[in-house]
């Protein structure tokens, strides 16, 4: 057996190596969360902007694959909870309508990495810290990406709602006839917006009240007259994808409306025979007091204008048949008349005149001196 100064001196470096490994385990339980989770950081943000990036460009099954390897990492973060149960929400929809959607936030994604990476390599490492025999556990404070996006999903919301106030806005304005006030109003909002599962219901109902828009305001112009330009906005709805039974009576109205020949105005179809009409209307006006006034030869030459420019002109041939027959009976008096001074001359000389000799006018003489002699 050894003295008892002998075990003494041998058990001494045990309890010093006993104290030293109890140190460094408390040092690793205490420590050890903070270092583990710093060392994780990198890789949480370059997983944080895979999954976003995934999930603008479409890839869903992607997305949620770096974001259960990003739960894997941090189990405990909300957002990146949030975010799967978000990408799970989206492959449903998908799955079920077949379309594939992007992310709505305007969140940059590579802002987003850059950031949260300088922040994790600028963070200097802290030093281990004394041993304690309890510490209190901290509550981690949110990252820049979870920050983003949150940010981002607020900001869709309040475009969201924003879009669904300019629907009722845009209802007024159309009620009160300003339609192109309101068309803007909802192209503006309908721009606004990026298509995906949470702003695809919006987004149908601002196209479809785009649509109603034009619809309506094709119905003013039809009830104003415009049957062409009520023609030309239905066919703008139409090509909009509007198919509704307003629009299908609204367009058996004007079909019979724009082949109604009592609607259309002579002046728009035929400019050039309205001014002829006018000034065939003032010619025959002018012929017309020309024969009142006894001008027959002034009225016959007006009636001739008005032949040259309408052939047809029933009024004119009347007239000139009027002036021809006065001209005619006024002509047969004159000759009349003529007859009889020549008679009254023989008569009174015995002599046919001599300025009457070898004319046509001696013909007639002689012809009803014989006549008067055989009376």
């Amino acid at each position: 057996m050894l003295p008892l100064n002998m075990k003494k001196y041998l058990a001494a470096p045990k309890r010093a190596s006993a104290i030293l490994m109890a140190a460094a385990l408390v040092t690793f339980t205490v420590v050890g969360p903070p270092v583990a989770e710093a060392q994780n950081a990198p890789e949480k943000i370059q997983l944080m902007a895979a999954a976003l990036r995934a999930r603008d460009s479409g890839d869903l099954t992607l997305a949620k694959n770096k974001t259960e390897e990003l739960i894997k990492i941090a189990p405990n973060d909300s957002n990146v909870q949030r975010l799967l149960v978000s990408i799970n929400k989206d492959l449903d929809r998908s799955a079920a309508s077949g379309a594939v959607f992007g992310q709505a936030a305007d969140a940059s994604i590579d802002a987003v990495m850059t950031t949260q990476t300088a922040t994790a390599q600028s963070t200097p490492a802290k030093a281990p810290a004394e041993p304690k025999v309890a510490a209190k556990p901290k509550v981690a404070a949110p990252s820049v990406a979870d920050s983003l996006v949150a940010a981002a999903a607020a900001d869709q919301d309040a475009k969201i709602a924003a879009a669904e106030n300019a629907l009722d806005e845009a209802e007024q304005l159309a009620e009160l006839g300003a339609y192109a006030d309101a068309a803007g109003l909802l192209n503006a909002a309908s721009g606004s917006l990026t298509l995906n599962t949470s702003t695809a219901d919006v987004l149908d109902d601002l196209e479809d009240a785009k649509a109603a828009i034009v619809l309506t305001e094709a119905k003013a112009l039809a009830a104003s007259g415009d049957a062409k330009g009520a023609e030309a906005l239905l066919e703008d709805y139409r090509a909009a994808g509007g198919n509704s039974k307003a629009a299908k009576s609204l367009a058996t109205d004007l079909d019979r409306q724009i082949s109604n020949p009592y609607d259309l105005s002579i002046q728009d179809i035929s400019p050039e025979y309205v001014a002829q009409s006018k000034i065939v209307r003032d010619l025959l006006t002018r012929g017309r007091a020309q024969y009142l006034n006894g001008d027959y030869d002034g009225a016959a030459a007006t009636f001739k204008e008005v032949e040259a420019r309408d052939a047809n002109n029933a009024e004119a041939k009347l007239f000139q048949t009027r002036i021809a027959e006065i001209l005619g009976g006024i002509h047969a008096q004159n000759q009349y008349k003529t007859r009889e001074q020549m008679l009254t001359e023989v008569d009174q000389g015995g002599n046919v005149p001599r300025y009457l000799m070898s004319t046509p006018a001696h013909k007639l003489l002689m012809r009803a001196i014989a006549a008067r002699s055989a009376s």
